[in-house]
């Protein structure tokens, strides 16, 4: 039996000098930027909306910020 099924959302941000440096194998200046939301568990039925909640906002983030490519 399933007894905790957990989803969190995680967010990187990286600047491209830190990118840049970080290839390089230079030294790093700046910091990496993390951000994690709350975390849900699937299987309590008051969790799963907030996890839908999130999970919708970024299907609706990646269709918004998507080109598309078809012609």
């Amino acid at each position: 039996m399933l007894r905790k099924t957990v989803f969190r959302m995680t967010k990187a941000v990286a600047s491209k000098s830190y990118l840049q440096s970080l290839v390089q194998g230079e030294s790093l200046t700046e910091n990496l930027q993390i951000y994690r939301s709350e975390t849900y568990d699937l299987l309590d039925p008051g969790e799963r909306k907030g996890f839908l909640r999130i999970f919708l906002g970024l299907i609706q983030y990646l269709n918004i910020n998507t080109i598309d490519t078809r012609v």
